[in-house]
Protein backbone atom coordinates (compact mmCIF):
# COMPACT_ATOMS: atom_id res chain seq x y z
CA UNK A 1 0.00 0.00 0.00
CA UNK A 2 1.39 3.81 -0.65
CA UNK A 3 2.12 5.61 2.32
CA UNK A 4 1.45 9.02 0.20
CA UNK A 5 -1.76 10.91 0.89
CA UNK A 6 -4.10 10.97 -1.79
CA UNK A 7 -4.76 14.75 -3.52
CA UNK A 8 -8.16 15.63 -1.37
CA UNK A 9 -5.99 14.96 2.00
CA UNK A 10 -2.81 16.45 0.84
CA UNK A 11 -5.12 19.53 -0.11
CA UNK A 12 -6.46 19.72 2.98
CA UNK A 13 -3.46 19.48 5.38
CA UNK A 14 -1.52 22.33 3.03
CA UNK A 15 -4.56 24.39 3.26
CA UNK A 16 -4.85 24.08 7.08
CA UNK A 17 -0.97 24.95 7.85
CA UNK A 18 -0.77 27.72 5.37
CA UNK A 19 -3.94 29.43 7.13
CA UNK A 20 -1.98 28.78 10.83
CA UNK A 21 1.49 30.30 9.02
CA UNK A 22 0.73 33.90 10.90
CA UNK A 23 -0.43 32.51 14.12
CA UNK A 24 1.69 28.86 14.62
CA UNK A 25 4.44 30.27 16.48
CA UNK A 26 2.77 32.13 19.23
CA UNK A 27 -0.18 29.26 19.69
CA UNK A 28 2.50 26.36 19.58
CA UNK A 29 3.14 25.84 23.23
CA UNK A 30 3.09 22.66 23.55
CA UNK A 31 4.74 21.65 20.76
CA UNK A 32 7.76 23.99 21.50
CA UNK A 33 7.91 21.77 24.50
CA UNK A 34 7.88 19.33 22.96
CA UNK A 35 10.98 20.28 20.56
CA UNK A 36 12.90 21.17 23.46
CA UNK A 37 12.65 17.49 25.09
CA UNK A 38 13.64 16.10 21.69
CA UNK A 39 16.29 18.13 21.45
CA UNK A 40 18.11 17.11 24.79
CA UNK A 41 17.94 13.44 23.79
CA UNK A 42 20.03 14.65 20.93
CA UNK A 43 22.23 16.33 22.92
CA UNK A 44 22.70 13.46 24.46
CA UNK A 45 23.18 10.84 21.82
CA UNK A 46 24.09 12.50 19.04
CA UNK A 47 27.72 14.27 18.78
CA UNK A 48 29.29 14.82 15.65
CA UNK A 49 26.65 15.32 12.57
CA UNK A 50 27.18 16.50 9.26
CA UNK A 51 24.13 16.06 8.10
CA UNK A 52 20.60 16.88 9.13
CA UNK A 53 17.58 16.42 7.86
CA UNK A 54 14.21 18.04 8.91
CA UNK A 55 10.75 16.82 7.98
CA UNK A 56 7.81 18.96 9.04
CA UNK A 57 9.70 21.57 9.51
CA UNK A 58 7.03 23.91 9.73
CA UNK A 59 7.52 27.41 11.04
CA UNK A 60 11.33 26.22 12.28
CA UNK A 61 10.39 26.00 16.25
CA UNK A 62 12.17 22.69 16.37
CA UNK A 63 14.80 23.35 13.34
CA UNK A 64 16.03 27.09 15.23
CA UNK A 65 16.67 24.57 17.94
CA UNK A 66 18.90 22.19 16.31
CA UNK A 67 21.03 24.45 13.91
CA UNK A 68 22.50 26.09 17.57
CA UNK A 69 23.23 23.09 18.69
CA UNK A 70 24.63 21.74 15.85
CA UNK A 71 26.23 24.18 14.49
CA UNK A 72 28.21 23.16 11.32
CA UNK A 73 25.87 20.32 10.41
CA UNK A 74 24.29 21.00 6.71
CA UNK A 75 20.77 20.88 7.39
CA UNK A 76 17.82 20.17 4.87
CA UNK A 77 14.30 21.52 6.11
CA UNK A 78 11.41 19.65 4.42
CA UNK A 79 7.46 20.78 4.59
CA UNK A 80 4.70 20.25 2.45
CA UNK A 81 3.01 23.43 2.69
CA UNK A 82 4.65 25.97 0.61
CA UNK A 83 3.82 29.02 2.60
CA UNK A 84 5.87 27.33 5.69
CA UNK A 85 8.91 26.59 3.03
CA UNK A 86 8.75 30.50 2.32
CA UNK A 87 9.12 31.20 5.87
CA UNK A 88 11.71 29.02 6.49
CA UNK A 89 13.54 30.51 3.41
CA UNK A 90 13.23 34.12 4.55
CA UNK A 91 14.10 32.64 8.16
CA UNK A 92 17.25 31.46 7.08
CA UNK A 93 18.23 32.88 3.78
CA UNK A 94 21.85 33.81 5.27
CA UNK A 95 22.46 30.35 6.00
CA UNK A 96 24.28 28.59 2.91
CA UNK A 97 24.35 25.64 4.74
CA UNK A 98 20.53 25.28 5.08
CA UNK A 99 18.15 24.28 2.43
CA UNK A 100 14.46 24.47 2.39
CA UNK A 101 12.56 22.57 0.18
CA UNK A 102 8.67 21.76 -0.31
CA UNK A 103 8.47 18.15 -0.03
CA UNK A 104 5.68 15.06 0.60
CA UNK A 105 7.96 12.87 4.11
CA UNK A 106 6.71 9.98 2.46
CA UNK A 107 8.35 9.71 -0.91
CA UNK A 108 11.29 12.67 -0.59
CA UNK A 109 14.18 11.35 -2.66
CA UNK A 110 17.95 12.63 -2.08
CA UNK A 111 21.47 11.34 -3.67
CA UNK A 112 22.84 12.15 -0.26
CA UNK A 113 22.51 10.45 3.04
CA UNK A 114 21.95 12.04 6.39
CA UNK A 115 23.52 10.92 10.12
CA UNK A 116 20.32 12.38 11.45
CA UNK A 117 16.37 12.21 10.49
CA UNK A 118 14.24 14.13 12.73
CA UNK A 119 10.93 15.02 12.74
CA UNK A 120 8.55 16.79 15.92
CA UNK A 121 4.44 16.04 15.79
CA UNK A 122 4.60 15.15 12.16
CA UNK A 123 4.66 11.69 11.87
CA UNK A 124 1.18 11.13 12.55
CA UNK A 125 0.01 12.90 9.42
CA UNK A 126 1.16 9.98 7.28
CA UNK A 127 -0.95 7.42 5.58
CA UNK A 128 1.22 4.02 6.49
CA UNK A 129 3.80 5.51 9.56
CA UNK A 130 5.98 1.93 8.88
CA UNK A 131 6.23 2.72 5.35
CA UNK A 132 7.62 6.27 6.42
CA UNK A 133 9.74 5.52 8.35
CA UNK A 134 11.41 2.51 6.24
CA UNK A 135 11.26 5.11 3.95
CA UNK A 136 13.30 7.40 5.85
CA UNK A 137 15.77 4.36 7.42
CA UNK A 138 16.68 4.36 3.52
CA UNK A 139 18.04 7.91 3.64
CA UNK A 140 20.53 7.32 6.39
CA UNK A 141 24.23 6.98 6.51
CA UNK A 142 25.53 4.05 8.29
CA UNK A 143 25.15 4.23 12.07
CA UNK A 144 22.35 7.25 11.30
CA UNK A 145 19.79 8.16 13.54
CA UNK A 146 15.83 8.60 13.10
CA UNK A 147 14.73 10.38 16.01
CA UNK A 148 11.12 12.07 16.14
CA UNK A 149 8.04 12.71 18.32
CA UNK A 150 4.53 11.94 18.61
CA UNK A 151 1.64 12.28 19.46
CA UNK A 152 -0.22 9.03 20.90
CA UNK A 153 -3.44 7.53 21.67
CA UNK A 154 -5.26 9.75 24.56
CA UNK A 155 -3.93 13.15 22.60
CA UNK A 156 -7.20 15.34 22.50
CA UNK A 157 -8.84 12.48 24.36
CA UNK A 158 -10.85 15.17 26.31
CA UNK A 159 -11.79 16.56 22.67
CA UNK A 160 -12.73 12.91 20.99
CA UNK A 161 -14.83 12.46 23.80
CA UNK A 162 -17.27 15.48 23.92
CA UNK A 163 -17.26 14.67 19.59
CA UNK A 164 -18.76 11.18 20.62
CA UNK A 165 -15.99 9.12 18.13
CA UNK A 166 -12.88 7.56 19.02
CA UNK A 167 -9.54 8.59 19.14
CA UNK A 168 -8.08 5.80 17.87
CA UNK A 169 -8.26 6.95 14.07
CA UNK A 170 -6.31 9.73 14.64
CA UNK A 171 -3.41 8.31 17.14
CA UNK A 172 -1.71 5.27 17.27
CA UNK A 173 -1.09 3.96 20.97
CA UNK A 174 2.74 3.41 21.63
CA UNK A 175 2.53 -0.54 21.43
CA UNK A 176 1.26 -0.66 17.81
CA UNK A 177 3.88 2.26 16.38
CA UNK A 178 6.75 -0.11 18.03
CA UNK A 179 5.16 -2.59 15.83
CA UNK A 180 5.84 -0.80 12.70
CA UNK A 181 9.54 0.41 13.52
CA UNK A 182 11.72 -0.99 10.90
CA UNK A 183 13.76 -4.11 11.53
CA UNK A 184 17.00 -2.99 10.62
CA UNK A 185 16.95 -0.37 13.16
CA UNK A 186 17.60 -0.61 16.76
CA UNK A 187 15.66 1.54 19.49
CA UNK A 188 17.99 3.68 21.65
CA UNK A 189 15.61 5.74 23.08
CA UNK A 190 11.48 4.99 24.12
CA UNK A 191 9.89 7.78 25.91
CA UNK A 192 6.64 8.73 26.45
CA UNK A 193 5.42 12.19 28.35
CA UNK A 194 2.22 13.93 29.18
CA UNK A 195 1.92 17.61 28.32
CA UNK A 196 -1.12 19.31 28.90
CA UNK A 197 -3.03 23.16 28.17
CA UNK A 198 -5.98 24.94 29.69
CA UNK A 199 -8.47 26.59 28.49
CA UNK A 200 -11.34 28.59 28.80
CA UNK A 201 -13.84 26.60 26.74
CA UNK A 202 -13.82 23.53 24.53
CA UNK A 203 -14.42 25.90 21.92
CA UNK A 204 -11.00 27.97 22.43
CA UNK A 205 -9.10 24.82 22.57
CA UNK A 206 -10.82 24.31 18.84
CA UNK A 207 -10.01 27.84 18.24
CA UNK A 208 -6.22 27.12 19.37
CA UNK A 209 -5.92 23.99 17.37
CA UNK A 210 -6.88 25.93 14.14
CA UNK A 211 -4.34 28.26 14.46
CA UNK A 212 -1.62 25.53 14.42
CA UNK A 213 -2.85 23.94 11.38
CA UNK A 214 -4.06 21.21 13.85
CA UNK A 215 -8.01 20.91 13.16
CA UNK A 216 -7.25 19.31 10.11
CA UNK A 217 -8.23 15.67 11.95
CA UNK A 218 -11.33 17.11 12.97
CA UNK A 219 -13.13 18.43 9.54
CA UNK A 220 -15.51 15.95 9.91
CA UNK A 221 -17.05 17.30 12.91
CA UNK A 222 -19.43 19.50 11.53
CA UNK A 223 -21.38 16.43 11.19
CA UNK A 224 -21.80 16.27 15.29
CA UNK A 225 -24.33 19.38 15.60
CA UNK A 226 -25.69 17.87 19.03
CA UNK A 227 -21.82 17.67 20.16
CA UNK A 228 -21.08 21.33 19.02
CA UNK A 229 -24.45 22.65 20.59
CA UNK A 230 -23.27 21.17 23.73
CA UNK A 231 -20.06 22.69 23.51
CA UNK A 232 -21.00 25.75 22.96
CA UNK A 233 -23.19 25.69 25.64
CA UNK A 234 -19.96 25.23 27.87
CA UNK A 235 -18.09 28.34 26.47
CA UNK A 236 -17.65 29.62 29.67
CA UNK A 237 -16.34 25.88 31.27
CA UNK A 238 -12.49 25.71 31.69
CA UNK A 239 -10.89 23.03 29.57
CA UNK A 240 -8.02 20.72 29.91
CA UNK A 241 -6.36 19.24 26.44
CA UNK A 242 -4.07 16.03 27.03
CA UNK A 243 -1.33 15.41 24.88
CA UNK A 244 0.54 11.96 24.93
CA UNK A 245 3.68 12.13 23.15
CA UNK A 246 6.36 9.62 22.32
CA UNK A 247 10.11 10.17 22.04
CA UNK A 248 11.52 7.50 19.70
CA UNK A 249 14.96 7.32 18.64
CA UNK A 250 16.23 4.67 16.60
CA UNK A 251 19.99 4.03 14.93
CA UNK A 252 20.69 2.01 11.72
CA UNK A 253 22.18 -1.63 12.59
CA UNK A 254 21.11 -3.96 14.91
CA UNK A 255 21.81 -4.23 18.05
Amino acid sequence: MSCQLDRTQKKRIVHSFSRAVPTYRARATVQRDVARVLVSYLSRYCHKLSSIIEFGAGTGLLSDMVIDRFATAHVTLIDITPAMVELLRQRYRSRASIDCVVADMSDFSSSLSYDLVLSSFTLHWGRDVGEILSHWSSLLSEKGVIAFSIPLKGSCGSLHDEYNFSEEELFLSSETLECLFPKDMTLIVRKICSFSEVFDSPLHCLRALREIGGAVPFHRLGKYFSSLLRLRRWEKKSFICPWNVGFYMLQKGSA
